[in-house]
């Protein structure tokens, strides 16, 4: 069994939850909550990470996922949600991870997927971050204006 540690960014409306979860299952050693995190200390908590992860619930409507160019951006491979526009952004096995929205256990085997497997990690993070550079770059994007 992989093992890894989380870090929590944010204080959305699942903080609570996650944490009682956690809590329940012994777990909170292997967790570090960092609340709000001003823009300027995102580069740092993301050079800590391996992974990110970016599960989004089945709904409706436009999902704005910054943090997903952000974890390419910083050459992690992203897990996310088979939602929306999602598929568009992250493509499976090729710059990321795709999974079912709201089956934990589809997660967790690609968190596992990953953690067992340095190579897919840096393949996937490598390719993310080339095609963040190429397609959503400050100059990509002033060039479109």
């Amino acid at each position: 069994m992989a093992t890894g540690a989380i870090i929590d960014c944010g204080d959305g409306p699942e903080y609570s939850a996650i944490y009682q979860w956690l809590a329940a299952r012994g777990l909170l050693s292997a967790a570090h909550f960092s609340g709000a995190v001003s823009p300027h200390d995102v580069p740092k908590l993301l050079a800590e990470m391996d992974i990110g992860v970016a599960p989004y619930p089945q709904q409706s409507g436009f999902i704005f996922p910054l943090k997903i160019y952000e974890y390419m951006a910083a050459g992690l491979p992203v897990i996310t949600s088979r939602v929306g526009h999602l598929a568009e952004i992250v493509n499976d096995g090729v710059n990321g991870l795709l999974v079912m929205p709201d089956d934990p256990v589809a997660l967790c085997d690609a968190l596992e997927r990953l953690l067992n497997n340095t190579q897919l990690r840096k393949r996937l993070g490598m390719t993310g971050r080339k095609q963040v550079e190429r397609a959503h770059s400050w100059d990509c994007i002033v060039a479109h204006i």
